[in-house]
């Protein structure tokens, strides 16, 4: 592989280049583990097909602020989806943990946000004393939770987990970099227990997406493919692998 150039016609260091080469040679090592394991074939083509209703999305052209607040917002989690997906395949799963954890948060607040006509221009004009005030997660999973009738606070314990796991320095969060000898890791390594969690918890919250970005859909026009398409990869993941679509546990 030859060395990456900087503009100041330095390389890159030698270190660097050996970390992201073995990230990517593990890479062929989880696609071989995910063709194994048919329940994450089906995982990894709902989040794709998702990604592909956003990419809808951002090609409709619509210039609304409702539509600059929500596309912007799904536009952030097909980055997030297709990070965190690399992440976790190339042996990085805290860094998987930390982007599940932002998928998380933005899909309350994108389900927050459609609930009500006029509430995303309102979020999207908001000045940042406001946003931290009225839209914070807490606020916001509190209020989801009350609308859905949830009185075991799932979501927030959702949420926590992947705060401990990935968005924050704990000791729980050192079970994403031990190995199988219970070694804690520096860099990529290969754990096909801790690949599959991972990418389970993608597809748990590839699920809630799913669902939202349809819903954002049946306001446009001219989307009855894309639609479909997400229906139907919902519906078989559901059936397959989660609960019926609608069936409550507060």
């Amino acid at each position: 592989m030859a060395a990456i150039k900087l503009k100041t016609g330095s390389t890159l260091p030698e270190n660097f280049r050996r970390i992201w080469d073995a990230s990517d040679e593990l890479i062929g090592w989880a696609e071989s583990k995910i063709l194994e394991t048919p329940h994450l074939c089906e995982h990894l083509s709902l989040i794709e097909t998702y990604m592909s209703g956003v990419e809808f999305l951002r090609k409709s052209g619509l210039a609304s602020q409702r539509h600059t607040a929500l596309a912007g917002l799904f536009l952030r989690t097909f980055d997030a989806l297709s990070h965190g997906v690399r992440a976790a395949m190339s042996g990085n799963y805290s860094g998987g943990a930390m982007y599940a954890r932002d998928l998380l948060e933005t899909t309350f607040l994108i389900d927050f946000l459609l609930e009500a006509q006029g509430r995303p221009e309102k979020w999207l004009q908001a000045k940042p004393e406001q946003v931290k005030r009225d839209y914070s997660p807490r606020k916001i999973r509190d209020h989801l939770d009350k609308r859905d009738g949830y009185t075991t606070l799932k979501r927030k314990s959702h949420y926590d987990m992947l705060s401990t796991l990935g968005a924050h320095p704990t000791p729980a969060a050192f079970e994403l970099k031990r190995d199988g000898t219970r070694a804690i890791n520096a860099g990529p390594f290969k754990h096909e227990d801790l690949l599959r969690e991972v990418l389970e918890e993608f597809s748990k919250i590839s699920l809630q997406l799913t669902s939202l970005v349809l819903k954002y859909l049946g306001e446009l026009d001219g989307n009855d493919l894309p639609r479909s398409v997400l229906s139907l990869t919902l519906q078989k993941n559901y059936e397959l692998y989660f609960k019926a679509p609608g069936s409550a546990n507060p």
